[in-house]
């Protein structure tokens, strides 16, 4: 009967390590996605501005400004996370574009 205690001590040690851990990752992914999709709707936004002329100044995204050689597409695309990046023609042109978007979040 004490050896069979020890087990699921054991067991039951091992099972709360892996549901920390897996915790832990869920929280972790829960906050990444967050993030991604905040950065998706402040891009979404910037774009739509731009498009209706209220942004002068801003030229796009990076990814919308050049072309990727369709066989370099999906290595480019995924190891490049700045072609989300947008791109204005001055820096100070990007500092009141990110001062407005600090003051409307």
């Amino acid at each position: 009967a004490e050896y069979g205690l020890d087990s699921l001590i054991k067991e039951e040690k091992r099972i709360s390590n892996r549901l920390v851990d897996t915790k832990t990752k869920y929280a972790e992914a829960k906050s990444a996605l967050n993030a991604a999709s905040t950065r998706s709707r402040l891009l979404e936004a910037l774009l739509r501005e731009k498009s209706a002329g209220r942004l002068p100044g801003l030229c796009g995204r990076l990814g919308d400004l050049g072309t990727i050689d369709d066989k370099y597409d999906v290595a480019v695309s995924t190891a490049c996370g700045a072609l989300n990046n947008i791109v204005c023609d001055t820096i100070e042109t990007a500092q009141v574009k990110s001062l407005l978007l600090s003051q409307k979040l």
